[in-house]
């Protein structure tokens, strides 16, 4: 990882943590060091190992894509919950709609992020993707996916300081499922080919996702993260 990105990625965490304690009342910055720094760092330094285990686990290609992906996603929405909501359990010292949070946030992106994995699952299997092309990639597509496009008009600063923390956080949740696949093995191509497929393909796969959760969320408020947490 070069370390530019590194530095980059410490200073916008850096800086956000002020920025969201005492403006925003928050501790999502916190967000991004457990899952990228502490999960993220872990898979970087026990990426052989993890892909040798991985890709030795014979369960069926796509079942354990699928499997790894949605572990990843459960995973970092813990810590997603936790850390946006933490300023009001220690404001309030009330823990008791701790797992109830979580669970509108698994709730939320059950229903949104498969889309992503399935798209890189049949991505994986067809072209052959660097390790790096997946995590800057999946990593961009994330910008999408957040909307930071969007806030950059509304709120530049923090908007500006989200991406490359942003960029990492899906860069993450990609690379775990695609180490269980030898992803240097698939049809070579043109980079712009693949680099558009990257986007074009996920983001074809998450639409339908989108729809059921957009559907549910108007019959079903409650069962979604209060708004400012989703669309």
């Amino acid at each position: 990882m070069p370390k530019v990105a590194l530095w980059a990625l410490i200073g916008s965490i850096a800086l956000l943590f002020p920025i969201f304690v005492f403006f925003v009342k928050s501790f999502q910055p916190l967000y991004y060091v457990l899952w990228v720094v502490g999960v993220g760092g872990y898979v970087y330094r026990n990426h052989v190992a993890l892909e040798q285990r991985f890709q030795s686990w014979n369960i069926g290609p796509f079942k354990k894509f699928l499997l790894l992906g949605i572990g990843a996603i459960l995973t970092e929405e813990i810590f997603a919950s936790t850390s946006m909501h933490l300023m009001r359990y220690v404001t309030t010292g009330n823990f008791s709609t701790y797992f109830y949070d979580i669970l509108q946030f698994w709730a939320l992106n059950l229903l949104t992020l498969p889309g992503l994995i399935i798209g890189w699952y049949f991505l994986l299997r067809r072209y052959a993707y660097t390790k790096k092309e997946i995590f800057i990639l999946a990593g961009l597509f994330g910008l999408y996916a957040e909307k930071i496009y969007q806030h950059i008009i509304l709120y530049p600063t923090i908007a500006w300081l989200l991406i490359v923390p942003t960029v990492f956080t899906y860069g993450v949740i990609v690379s775990i499922p695609a180490l269980s696949i030898d992803h240097t093995k698939g049809k070579e191509s043109h980079g712009i080919i693949r680099y558009a497929l990257a986007f074009i393909i996920p983001f074809i796969c998450i639409m339908p996702f989108i729809a059921i959760a957009l559907y549910i969320k108007a019959n079903h408020p409650e069962l979604f993260p209060p708004a400012g947490f989703f669309m």
